[in-house]
């Protein structure tokens, strides 16, 4: 496309936030305190600095490395899809975990298909990480191997939320 799209970043990261983050920190703040804050003011900051960036390199990686490579190398663009949503799944989870890993692999896949680009992917997925990472910081919820299916399920209903918010956030483009 030309270059990372600012705008369709930020307006699908406002969106997300809406449709996925708040609906998340609210059912991580209603689990209750699992124990204090576990963060220290230097894990605080750095989680700030590099879970935006992890996001975002994990986009590149495997939507946009990934997908392109493999659809191109056999001119079938599903392998592409096939090959990112595999390679992605690697999470160290149970098989619920993986399930719902693989299933929002080919949602982040589906996404920047639709949007020709990986910055609407990305903003889900730096909020994805966030929410769940920065609760569990703060003593609410955990980052645990072990998903459980009603947890699993929640979240993956609220990513496929996005899909008809997105064209709200659509950068417009001219023809000329």
């Amino acid at each position: 496309m030309g270059g990372w799209r600012w705008n369709t970043f930020f307006k699908t990261l406002a969106a997300d936030f809406a449709v996925f983050g708040i609906p998340n920190i609210i059912r991580l703040a209603m689990m209750g305190n699992s124990g204090g804050i576990k963060f220290t003011l230097g894990g605080f900051l750095m989680f700030s600095l590099l879970l935006p960036l992890q996001g975002i390199a994990e986009e590149m990686l495997y939507r946009s490395y990934t997908m392109q490579t493999a659809g191109n190398w056999f001119r079938i663009p599903v392998i592409g899809m096939i090959a990112q949503i595999l390679f992605f799944s690697v999470h160290p989870y149970n098989i619920i975990g993986r399930i719902i890993i693989a299933l929002s692999a080919l949602l982040y896949g589906l996404i920047c298909v639709i949007s020709r680009g990986i910055e609407a992917s990305s903003a889900l997925h730096i909020l994805n990480n966030f929410t769940g990472i920065f609760m569990a910081g703060l003593g609410f919820g955990s980052i645990i191997a072990e998903q459980t299916v009603f947890d699993s399920v929640f979240v993956l209903v609220l990513k496929l939320l996005f899909f008809p918010v997105y064209p709200l956030c659509r950068q417009k483009t001219s023809l000329v």
